[in-house]
């Protein structure tokens, strides 16, 4: 499953990404997309969601992203 954040870029993403990645095979999480209209402060957010996904030794692809088609197509 393919879960897409919309306000990437906010504070409170990476303890969100945190939950999903420790229940990561029961919810059966593929990738995780970080959509949000200001790529800078989502750039500094994803540096974190992306140390915390390896600190967890998650399998989560992380994709951070501006563009409204890739966020959404085929995610839930």
């Amino acid at each position: 499953m393919i879960i897409t954040i919309v306000g990437g870029g906010s504070t409170f993403t990476p303890g969100i990404v945190k939950s999903i990645a420790l229940r990561e095979k029961e919810l059966e999480v593929t990738e995780v997309r970080l959509f949000d209209i200001d790529g800078e402060r989502q750039s500094k957010v994803a540096v974190v969601v992306d140390y915390i996904l390896k600190e967890l030794k998650s399998n989560i692809k992380l994709t951070a992203t501006t563009d409204k088609e890739t966020a959404y197509k085929d995610a839930k």
